[in-house]
Parts: C-alpha cells; sequence; structure tokens
C-alpha cells in the first residue's frame, strides 16, 4: 500500500511537484510564476497611451474684453471675442462651437459625455490651427474661430438645424446664428474670405478623419557611384523624404541602422547647401516640418576603404511626429455656449530604406593586355628553349 501511495500521478503534474518535486525545483516554479504574472499585469497597464483626459468641469474659464474683425460685413455681433481656459497655469485658446449662444464668462463649464458638432472635419481644422498658431494673435484666433462655424454650417447637417432654428426666435439675442444671408455676406467680404476659405477647405477634405501618419523614403538611382580624387568614396544618388499628412508633422529625426560600414555619412541637402553628418551625429539632429516643406534631399557616402571586395547592406530609417488635436466639449446647459478644447497628441510613425553597397578594386588582367615588349621576350625566350632542348635530344652524327 505504500508503495502504491508514492506512485506518482501522470495526469496531476502540479500535484506531483507540489508531493515529490524537490526544495529547490518548487522554488525556481513559484518564482517563475510570479515573474509571468508580473509581466501580464504590467501589459495589462501599458496597452493604452491616450493623453490624460480631460478634467470633467472646467472653471477659470476667461474672455477679452476687446472685440476682434468688428464692424465687418458678415461677422456675427459685429465682431468676435477670444476666449480663453487656464489649465495647468497654461493660457489655452478656445473656440465656440454654437454661435448663436451666450458664452458663460467666469462660469464652470461641464464635459459632454460625447460630441455633439466636434465632427472629423472640424478635428482636423483645429488640429492644424494649434499646430500653426499654438498661441494665435487677436486676428488668428477670430480667423480660426469664422472658419468653424461656417465649415458647420455647411457641412454640417445638425449644427445647421439648430443654427437655422434661431432664425425664427421672437427676439433673437446678439448671437443671432449663421445664416444664408449671413455667409453670402461673409463670402462677400474677399480680404476676409480669403483668410476663411482655405481653413474650411482643410476641414472638408479631412471630414473623414486623418490618414495614419506615414514618413517614406522615395530613391532617384538604385546605384552608387564612386567619388573623389582618389576613389575614397561612394555616394548615393538623391534620396526625397515625404510625409503624410504633411500639415500635422511636427518634426523627425534620420538614422542608419547598424550594418551600415564604419564611417558612413548622411549628406543633408537644404537650400542648395549640404550638411555631412556621421551616424553618431545625426542621431542628435532633430528637423523640422518646414525643411520637407522647402524640399530636403539626402545622399549617403560611404568610405571605400571600407568596401573592398564587400557589398554592405543596411537601412537609413527616418521616423516621424505627428500632432493631432484630441478634442473635447464642454457646456454650461442648453442655454449656454458649447466650447471645443483639446490637446496635442504627438504619434510617432517611422520607416526604413534598404540600401545596397559595393565596391570592386580593378586588378589588371594579363595575356591580352600584356604589352607588346612582354610580348616579344617571351617569345624570344620560348624560342631560344625550344633551340636548347633539340640541340640535346637530337642524335650524334656516326663516325
Amino acid at each position: 500500500m505504500k508503495g502504491d501511495k508514492m506512485k506518482k500521478n501522470k495526469m496531476d503534474p502540479i500535484g506531483n511537484l507540489i508531493r515529490y518535486g524537490s526544495f529547490s525545483a518548487k522554488w525556481t516554479t513559484f518564482f517563475a510564476v510570479v515573474a509571468l504574472f508580473s509581466i501580464c499585469a504590467l501589459g495589462l497597464t501599458k496597452v493604452s497611451f491616450a493623453l490624460e483626459e480631460w478634467p470633467q468641469t472646467l472653471t477659470n474659464s476667461e474672455i477679452d474684453n476687446s472685440k476682434q474683425l468688428s464692424g465687418q460685413s458678415g461677422v456675427p455681433n459685429g465682431g468676435i471675442a477670444n476666449k480663453y481656459i487656464q489649465k495647468n497655469g497654461q493660457r489655452i485658446p478656445i473656440y465656440c462651437l454654437e454661435e448663436w449662444k451666450h458664452y458663460g464668462k467666469g462660469s464652470t463649464f461641464n464635459k459632454k459625455d460625447s460630441n455633439s458638432f466636434l465632427d472629423d472635419g472640424a478635428i482636423a481644422l483645429l488640429t492644424k490651427a494649434y499646430t500653426e498658431y499654438p498661441s494665435p494673435s487677436e486676428r488668428q484666433q477670430a480667423i480660426i474661430q469664422l472658419a468653424l462655424w461656417a465649415y458647420l454650417y455647411e457641412h454640417n447637417s445638425a449644427w445647421k438645424a439648430a443654427a437655422d432654428a434661431t432664425q425664427s426666435l421672437p427676439e433673437p439675442d446678439d448671437h443671432s446664428g449663421m445664416s444664408v444671408e449671413q455667409m453670402n455676406q461673409l463670402k462677400a467680404n474677399t480680404a476676409l474670405w480669403n483668410d476663411i476659405s482655405p481653413w474650411i477647405e482643410f476641414a472638408v477634405n479631412n471630414s473623414q478623419g486623418f490618414a495614419d501618419p506615414k514618413i517614406t523614403f522615395a530613391k532617384s538611382s538604385n546605384d552608387f557611384t564612386v567619388s573623389g580624387s582618389n576613389n575614397e568614396y561612394v555616394i548615393s544618388g538623391e534620396i526625397t523624404v515625404s510625409s503624410t499628412p504633411a500639415e500635422t508633422l511636427e518634426s523627425f529625426t534620420l538614422g542608419l541602422d547598424d550594418n551600415a560600414a564604419a564611417g558612413t555619412k548622411i549628406i543633408v541637402i537644404k537650400g542648395g547647401q549640404e550638411t555631412e553628418y556621421s551616424k553618431e551625429e545625426i542621431k542628435n539632429v532633430e528637423f523640422q516640418a518646414s525643411d520637407l516643406s522647402q524640399g530636403v534631399k539626402l545622399k549617403v557616402k560611404i568610405p571605400t576603404s571600407e568596401l573592398n571586395e564587400k557589398t554592405k547592406n543596411f537601412k537609413l530609417t527616418a521616423t516621424g511626429n505627428y500632432h493631432y488635436f484630441v478634442g473635447y466639449e464642454y457646456y454650461l446647459d442648453d442655454s449656454h455656449q458649447t466650447i471645443a478644447v483639446g490637446d496635442i497628441d504627438t504619434r510617432p510613425a517611422s520607416s526604413y530604406l534598404d540600401l545596397s553597397a559595393s565596391y570592386k578594386v580593378d586588378v589588371p588582367s594579363t595575356a591580352q593586355d600584356s604589352s607588346m615588349a612582354l610580348y616579344i621576350i617571351g617569345l624570344v625566350v620560348l624560342l631560344c628553349g625550344t633551340g636548347i632542348i633539340y640541340a640535346n635530344v637530337k642524335p650524334a652524327k656516326q663516325k
């Protein structure tokens, strides 16, 4: 009976470990389980990289006392006031979504559970605004506000329906709401409309949301050419860097992977000027989105001493940092203004370009390439040798 009790059960490996396993085996298993649990728990807590949510209420809201674009045809109420909220000690511009309602100066705004008017086009417009004008001037903020209202009136049916409903009020308040007449007046003001219309067009073109960011390379040639008075280098053809969507790119970095030959350099061509960076130097250089708009080009330069009779396969890398507006709506109540606020979310996007470079040292060939002198000397030696051999093997005459 005792032997039966000591017999291991093949269907119960955990029980066997507990009953019959050695002390060290049990502790090893325990630490392995703890480590696996920790990794899983860490992974579960790190799956989201979303920005910290905005608070449920916004206080310390303020409105600028001055009126911008006052007295111009098509501008609601004869002018637009700049509005801000304070967050973490920073003064952030905000935009009204319901032009026809009063703004609750100095009041507490409550965060909506979902957005009513802040559609993808409006978010795209505000992304562009926050990217280009993080601290807008009074006129810039007023232009963006007008563009937002005009876009919503012409391309957001819910917003237009709400605005149209205010036109029949017995006593329209000072925020009367966009109307066909008001839109026509705005468009008739050529100078003002020329500032507004590009923002509306941008919002319309991105009304289905921004595409995922992408940074890419394009080669003008697959070949490296020899350069230098003594063939010291091989240089690639021009390489173009491009980005989509270009409007949200903030900056980008370049690099070479570890397979690149020692002494490899990246040549950056900007404004007609060439600047060389080593593999180590390029890691610390941050290029701006404006560099792409100016048509920056790249070349890769490799010492031939690192390529003798060898082929180097390596990657040219790029990482772009993209800004996106993450928008939220806040309001006081149904009779007051809904405002749009948000943060800029930075999203990275990386890409690489495969490159292959080689350099073969030319070795003079023999035979047909020999000089005539060497050929004649060889021929004479051959004939002399033949004569000597013949003389030695010829039988002597009988006397």
